[in-house]
Order: C-alpha cells, then structure tokens, then sequence
C-alpha cells in the first residue's frame, strides 16, 4: 500500500494548487478569482448582501458521520441558507481551513470537492480563502456575499399582527438523521435513510427565498438552522410582534416521530427544539397566502402554515388541544 501524502508533505503551495483545480473556472463578476492575495468582484448597482459561518470539529460535526466531501457541502450549505434567507442571489465565498499537519492531502481536497459541487448547482463562486495549520483539530469558516436590489432585502424585521407564518420542508430530519448516525434514535430503515442524508446533504432553499422577495410574499423571513423555537424568538423580537404556531400544523418528518418516540420524548418537542434543518421560516401576508404557495410548488418546494403573527403581548406561544401555551426557545447553544 502507498502511503499517502499528509499537509505537511504537500507544503502550503501545493496544498492550495490542488485546492485551486476544485474551485472551478470564473463566474461573471469576478474580475480575479483564487491564487491573488485577494478577490476582485465586479462592481453592480446591487447592494452586498455578506455573511459568515464556522464549523469546528467536535461541536459542529464527528468525523464518524460523514465524509470529508460533506462537511464542505454543509459549511456551503449553512452560508447560503443565511442568503436564502435574506432573498439573495448568491455570488462569491472564501473559505478558511486549519487543519492538522498529518491531515491527508485527498481529505482536504474531498473536502473542497463538496463545498464546490453545492456551490456550482447554486451560482456561488469559491473565490480563495486560507489554509493554515491547527495543533488540536479541524476548523473551518466560510465568508460568502450575495448580491440584492439595494433596499429590498428580506429581513427579521417587518412582520405584522394578522401575517401567516409558514415553514419550508420538514421539521427535524437533520436532527433525526444525527440521532441515528450516533445510536442515539431509532427508526424504520428507509426513513433513517432519508434522515441521514438530509444530516450529511442538507438543502439551502435559495431559489425559494429570491422568489418570495421577487413576489413580495414576505414580510419577514429566517432560517432555522438552531431551531424553530430560537427562529421564532428571533423573528417575533426584531419584529416588535408576537407569534403563534399550531401544534397539528408543525411538518414533522416521520423520521424525527419515530426517533422521538425511540427516546422516550414528545414528537413535537423534539422537533420544535431540533436545529440544523436549514429551512425557511417566513410571514406572508395574509392576501398573499395563495400565491405564495404556488410560487413554492412551481420551485418544487413545499411549505407549511404553521401559525401567525400576533399582538405582542401574547408572546411566543404554541397552540395544542385547544390551549395556548408560552413556547421557550429551545435549540443548541454554543453558551
């Protein structure tokens, strides 16, 4: 067996050669692409839509659940969705990698080889970014820009009283898929199937956030990546507004019911408090409820009514057997 060469072997150049065939040729837009001490982006009318996301080995994934090309579709992933969730259209991503010495050299590059096929399906140019040494375990962090119509924006901010809130997709697959992969929850054979991939592949719903700012089908809009619960906090408090959901209404994967139920918990507990779906939360106004949901089926997307918008002073509340409770905001918590 050849031994196969480690970071250290390759040295910083060669490393970043081999990241450079995974990145792909120049989008539009991009004036210099990687291998400069920077990016140079093509100036537009737009306004810039910019965010960030990390993920560090053993709070953020275990090496055991999936492979190196997963963890580069999913830190993807996670930054797209916070576009997603503004109605930007994607545009350019740094990423940032500290790995140890002995790391092999085809991980890394498995690594960007998931990371650049999320990116190409939905428009992002991999740009550049940095590889440096770590003496504990790996990190990474991706720096993407979308680009938007200067003051059209999707943001937390402009719910009202009377909106319907809707959810996309199903509500704790990921969670379920986790569960299952660490022996920690149990279900039928093809769900866990479904909920393993969805954990390892999950799916930034881009298309879906630039058609409700294209349609003004949102007033407000969030992703779930730490959970509903902390989505709903999130959203009813930059929004001055109160929010209720429906119990009967929540979309929770059938995967995510039998894993509950394998743990001994609530279904619905389990899936309010279940984070890393990477859907979208969003208020549409009730005159706008019809043609919202067409603009999802024309995606291919569905989504849910899950509750509305309320006064403030009824707070964040989930309504069950015909009773309306305060809902604490629940989820994973780095603090």
């Amino acid at each position: 067996m050849v031994n196969e060469k480690n970071l250290r072997d390759v040295g910083e150049a060669g490393i970043l050669a081999r990241i450079f065939e995974r990145l792909g040729t120049a989008r539009p837009g991009v004036l210099v692409g990687p291998g400069d001490d920077a990016a140079v982006l093509a100036g537009t009318g737009d306004a810039v839509v910019f965010a960030s996301d990390a993920m560090v080995e053993n709070v953020h994934f275990d090496l055991a659940f999936m492979t190196p090309a997963d963890l580069g579709w999913r830190l993807t992933c996670a930054n797209l969705s916070d576009l997603a969730a503004m109605g930007a259209e994607p545009w350019a991503a740094v990423v940032s990698v500290a790995a140890p010495g002995a790391t092999p050299a085809s991980w890394l590059e498995r690594f960007y080889d998931g990371a650049a096929e999320l990116a190409g399906r939905e428009g992002l140019a991999l740009v550049g970014g940095d590889v440096v040494g770590s003496p504990t375990g790996l990190f990474f962090a991706m720096a993407v820009l979308g680009r938007i119509p200067a003051g059209a924006a999707l943001t937390r901010r402009g719910a009202s009283p009377g909106d319907i809130l809707f959810l996309s997709g199903e509500l704790a697959l990921a969670q379920a898929g986790l569960h299952v992969l660490s022996g920690e929850g149990e279900c039928a054979a093809t769900a866990a199937a479904t909920a393993t991939a969805r954990y390892r592949r999950p799916v930034p719903r881009v298309a879906l956030g630039r058609a409700l700012r294209e349609r003004g089908l949102a007033t407000a809009a969030i992703d779930t990546s730490d959970s509903l619960t902390e989505s709903l906090a999130h959203l009813a408090r930059a929004s001055g507004v109160g929010v209720t959901v429906t119990a009967a209404s929540l979309p929770v994967a059938e995967a995510a019911r039998d894993v509950a139920s394998s743990r001994g918990e609530d279904a619905v507990s389990y899936a309010l408090a279940a984070g890393e779906d990477f859907e979208l939360l969003f208020a549409c106004p009730a005159a706008r409820v019809e043609v919202a949901s067409q603009a999802a089926a024309e995606l291919g997307v569905v989504i849910n009514r899950i509750g509305a918008v309320t006064e403030p002073e009824r707070g964040i509340a989930l309504a069950a057997d015909g009773e309306e409770r305060p809902l604490t905001p629940t989820g994973f918590a780095h603090f």
